[in-house]
């Protein structure tokens, strides 16, 4: 369906840290990377709780699969 779209999105400027526009995709690219990169964090795997077992039933049925 996108290719039926008469318009076609685009980004228009985008900033580098000081303010400075950039200019080639390759800084547009570093400066994306270096917005998105904040979102994650690098947490040890040592702090994650164990989940509560929800299955209620037989072991013998834990995997299976039934189709209604």
């Amino acid at each position: 369906m996108r290719s039926k779209a008469k318009g076609k999105a685009t980004v228009s400027s985008v900033e580098d840290k000081n303010g400075r526009s950039v200019n080639s995709i390759e800084q547009v690219c570093e400066e994306f990377n270096d917005f998105f990169v904040t979102v994650f964090s690098n947490e040890g795997s040592e702090d994650i709780p164990n989940a509560k077992a929800m299955f209620d039933g037989r072991e013998e049925d834990f995997f299976c699969v039934r189709l209604i």
